[in-house]
């Protein structure tokens, strides 16, 4: 995760993020969880193919996120 590439993936599918809100404040969060497994439960839609089109969909609101 990086600046204009916050996804996350499998290597054969990528998830874009617009944002890490409403479960956290501040969106740079995501430097904390680079290359872990994480489970999110959030509003998904397929329509958003994030930054150049190029994701299966994206989350616009995360509401829950666990790590391992």
């Amino acid at each position: 995760m990086s600046f204009e590439n916050i996804s996350i993936g499998n290597g054969d599918s990528w998830i874009w993020i617009d944002s890490f809100k409403p479960a956290v404040e501040f969106d740079t969060v995501y430097n904390n969880l680079n290359f872990c497994e994480v489970q999110l439960t959030g509003l998904f839609d397929s329509k958003n193919t994030g930054h150049l089109g190029q994701y299966n969909g994206g989350f616009k609101k995360i509401y829950v996120i666990k790590t391992e």
